[in-house]
């Protein structure tokens, strides 16, 4: 999603919040006075996102270790999967709430609250609602558009939009983020970390695996980022 990612932190990572970037001009001997930077920053802790299950020793010892591989892939997967979908969530809690309507009018409203270069997100049932909706009848066009990547689809205009089941609705929350996405920034503290337990469940035969990743996000511009109302239908 071009979110910013910083990798092996360490410790607590300052996020210096940031505020539009506008120099000024000054005569000569005249005190520069503008920054660009507010001296407020948000502190980000690192989460543990894990993934523990059991497997029995006589499956591992039959499996291939391809197979091995492809088990652990799942389970990197499911931490990577948790931490995207608390990106949607963290986008949609600190978004600036913009009374719109689900059309070209709507859609157009949100970017022009954005100066930065952004995309869409929405969860996959908002997508498909907005793929059944005609912007053109003579052309055929839709609102929202397919690519050949699932996942990723564009509006009209061409202006990409990301949908997954990961960015969850709620009955009473059905709304659409558009932000700058370089502006949420993501830390990742050391590496994946890999955790085999053979002892705890061996009268059972079985072999528990932990994965953990330590990581935390938070959105450094807020002004990078705007939501629409609860959208009915």
């Amino acid at each position: 999603m071009g979110c910013t990612v910083l990798d092996g932190i360490t410790g607590t990572l300052n996020l210096s919040k940031a505020n539009p970037a506008t120099a000024e001009v000054k005569a000569e001997g005249e005190q520069i006075t503008q920054g660009i930077n507010s001296p407020s920053s948000i502190k980000l802790e690192p989460l543990r996102y894990g993934v523990s299950d059991k497997w029995s020793k006589e499956l591992l010892a039959q499996e291939n270790p391809a197979v091995h591989a492809a088990l652990l892939a799942d389970m990197y997967a499911a931490c990577d999967r948790k931490i995207t979908e608390d990106v949607f969530k963290k986008s949609k809690e600190e978004a600036r709430e913009i009374a719109t309507t689900f059309d070209e009018a709507g859609f157009n409203k949100l970017m022009a609250e954005v100066e930065l270069s952004g995309s869409f997100a929405m969860s996959r049932s908002l997508f498909f609602k907005g793929k059944d909706v005609k912007y053109d009848e003579g052309s055929g066009r839709r609102l929202l558009e397919l690519t050949k990547q699932n996942g990723i689809g564009n509006t009209w205009e061409e202006i990409q939009t990301f949908y997954s089941s990961l960015f969850k609705d709620t009955a009473k929350d059905t709304r659409m983020v558009y932000g700058a996405w370089s502006e949420m920034w993501i830390g990742l503290w050391s590496g994946l970390e890999i955790l085999i337990n053979p002892f705890t469940y061996q009268k059972e035969g079985q072999i528990e695996i932990t994965v953990n990743r330590l990581a935390n996000m938070g959105i450094r511009n807020n002004a990078a980022f705007v939501k629409s109302g609860h959208i009915e239908g």
